[in-house]
């Protein structure tokens, strides 16, 4: 699986302990967040809140708060969900625990709607998350993380534009409503990514000719058993092949890497592969 690479340091040890004090506070878990309780747990348990530089373990802050009157999972679940949306904030990767695969927890900002912490305490309790913040909040730069490795540049369009160029020519010699058609499909249309599914947490979708590329929006979804994920990639199919012309559907990272794609077999049944 590829790992998050984050430009800058993590942060401090103090500065994340104040930032899952701050989740905790904020989410349904009746806790005493505010006497140091919670405070004093996590730091106890922090050797395995981060087993290893830049890594924050879900699993490890529910271990450290199995004794902190209060503590139910069900309870947290939008604290361990807020908590994972502040991936480029903490500059650190976190790790979600089992239990959301077998929930199928992916859609982490949805689930972490009951935890909602105002930008100006997250930026007291991590201050060099401030600057993130008020940077996305003026509408000039998000901040983002990298993946790795990165993909190599994308190559320059002129065969593209060459293309195009012969279908509108062989469309004059061979007919205008030809050389309009085919020149249509090789346009990349935005699709909204509800037109292509509703139960895998996609971050875009496209069409270009006869093919759907649809790009996950989280790995995590990966971690779902492989009958789970072949058969929901086979539902999206099913909805996505009603959509006038699609032959393909392709699902792939961030990264463009090909996850699994589906088609129709000559029967008409859907023919669906994992590439993971």
């Amino acid at each position: 699986m590829t790992g998050v690479v984050f430009d800058q340091q993590p942060i401090t040890k103090e500065q994340l302990l104040n930032a899952l004090v701050l989740a905790f506070r904020h989410s349904p878990m009746q806790v005493p967040a505010h006497n140091g309780t919670l405070f004093t747990a996590l730091a106890a348990g922090f050797g395995a809140i981060q087993p290893q530089p830049g890594t924050v373990s879900l699993k490890g802050v529910c271990t450290a708060l199995q004794g902190v009157p209060g503590y139910r999972f069900d309870a947290v679940i939008p604290a361990l969900c807020r908590i994972k949306t502040w991936e480029p904030y903490l500059r650190m990767q976190v790790e979600v625990p089992p239990e959301f695969v077998v929930q199928r927890i992916v859609d982490f900002g949805a689930r972490a709607v009951d935890c909602r912490v105002p930008d100006g305490e997250l930026a007291r309790a991590v201050p060099s998350a401030g600057v993130a913040l008020s940077i996305t909040s003026s509408g000039k730069l998000r901040p983002v993380v990298s993946r790795a490795p990165e993909p190599p540049p994308k190559p320059r369009r002129t065969g593209l534009k060459l293309a195009v160029a012969a279908v509108i020519i062989l469309g004059l010699a061979g007919g205008t409503a030809g050389g309009l058609w085919a020149y249509k499909n090789l346009r990349v249309l935005v699709l909204e990514t509800t037109q292509v599914s509703d139960e895998i947490p996609l971050l875009a979708a496209q069409r270009q000719g006869p093919t759907v590329t649809a790009t996950l929006k989280d790995r995590a979804w990966l971690l779902l058993p492989r009958t789970e994920r072949h058969d929901a990639l086979e539902r999206t199919w099913v909805r996505t092949s009603g959509l006038p012309g699609v032959r393909e559907l392709r699902l792939v990272d961030d990264a463009g890497e090909v996850l699994g794609h589906a088609r129709a077999d000559p029967a008409g049944k859907p023919l669906v592969t994992l590439n993971q």
